[in-house]
Formats: structure tokens, C-alpha cells, sequence
């Protein structure tokens, strides 16, 4: 497997493991317990998240570049419906945190749809029920797995990850606070 690729597995794995622990906490705190360990994941993601959600976009983008134009890997018509939702948010971020501008009415709603067809995409290519030939009619398969990292990381699921994380980053710490 590609380092790069590999890294990038890893990554969408700890994300995923800091999301659950987050949302544990969360829960606890909801019922009395762990109350002062959430104020300061709560600090820290308030006062850093469009950092985190411009950097979780740029990795991602990036991550699809590098293995669509370095390694060769090309994109299904799933693969092109989330890059669509995802390369905009580099740029939105990207003015929102240097001209400090609130743009989470912006980046929820694409955050969403296009962690919507990434999950799609994962499940299809991970149940056996969701597979039809019809994706493939005049491309690459959409069930095509050109990374299957420790039993479950695909790149769909990578690109799900990165929706997930900008999406309650800026749902839950998000100036407008949707």
C-alpha cells in the first residue's frame, strides 16, 4: 500500500476513534459526569474550528489529487459527486478564516450532502445488496476498492470521515451555531 495512502487511512481511523471518545464524553456530560473534561475539548474545537474544518478539507482534496493524478486511481461518478461538495470547502474555509467570516450556513448543508454520498458509496461497496452493474455503465465501477485498509477503510469511507468531522465541527462550534 501506498505511505501516503496509508497515512491517510490512519488519519480517517483516528478521526473516526475522536469523534466516538468526543461524542462519549459529550453523552457523559449530558448525565452530570466529565463535565470539566468537555468545557475543554469544547474550548479548544470553539476557538480552533475553522482552522480544523480548513484543514480537514485540504487534506481530503488533497488526498483525492494525489491518488487520482499521482497514482492513477480513477475517480467513479460517486468519487466526482463528493469531490464537487469537498474542493469548495478549501476555498471556503479558507476566506471565512482569513477574513474571519462565518460561513457555516455554507458549509453544513454541502458537509452533509456530500457525507451523504460518501456513506452511500461505502455501502455499496461493502454490502453485496447495494452492488449493480448500472454504476459502471460508462466508467469506473463505483464499487471498485483501490485501498482496503485493516478490513474497513476505503476511500469513500476517508472522504466520509472528512465530512463527518467538518460537519459537527461547524454544527457544534460553528459561530452561527446552525
Amino acid at each position: 500500500m501506498d505511505p501516503v495512502v496509508k497515512l491517510l487511512s490512519i488519519g480517517a481511523l483516528l478521526i473516526q476513534t475522536t469523534i466516538t471518545l468526543s461524542l462519549g464524553l459529550y453523552a457523559a456530560s449530558r448525565l452530570g459526569k466529565g463535565q470539566k473534561e468537555w468545557r475543554k475539548i469544547e474550548n479548544f474545537f470553539g476557538n480552533y474550528f475553522k482552522e480544523l474544518s480548513f484543514g480537514l478539507a485540504l487534506i481530503a482534496t488533497g488526498g483525492s489529487l494525489y491518488m487520482s493524478n499521482i497514482l492513477g486511481y480513477t475517480p467513479c461518478h460517486l468519487c466526482w459527486l463528493q469531490r464537487i461538495m469537498m474542493y469548495p470547502l478549501v476555498i471556503l474555509f479558507g476566506v471565512g478564516w482569513l477574513l474571519d467570516t462565518d460561513v457555516v450556513e455554507y458549509a453544513v448543508p454541502m458537509a452533509t450532502i456530500g457525507g451523504g454520498i460518501a456513506g452511500y458509496h461505502y455501502i455499496i461497496q461493502r454490502m453485496e445488496q447495494f452492488q449493480s452493474a448500472g454504476c459502471s455503465v460508462t466508467s469506473v465501477s463505483c464499487e471498485t476498492e483501490y485501498t482496503y485498509y485493516l478490513g474497513i477503510v476505503t476511500i469513500p469511507f476517508m472522504a466520509f470521515t472528512a465530512f463527518l468531522g467538518i460537519l459537527l465541527i461547524n454544527w457544534r462550534f460553528g459561530e452561527s451555531k446552525i
